[in-house]
């Protein structure tokens, strides 16, 4: 099964567990909580969180 990150954040979001994810899983190759925001995967996770963020609230207006 392939998903993008967007599409990941939006089955995390359909399943009621968006806010858990953020809070409590960490992809960061450094290993800090909350990510530092610099390493690639860091980058990926934002990027893709972004991303649906911002599909989702066009699907709202």
């Amino acid at each position: 099964m392939y998903l993008t990150k967007a599409q990941t954040w939006q089955l995390a979001d359909e399943l009621g567990v968006l806010n858990y994810v953020q809070k409590h899983t960490h992809t960061c190759y450094e290993g800090i909580e909350g990510g530092c925001g610099k390493c690639p995967s860091c980058i990926l996770r934002n990027k893709g969180l972004k991303k649906y963020l911002t599909q989702k609230g066009r699907k709202n207006v």
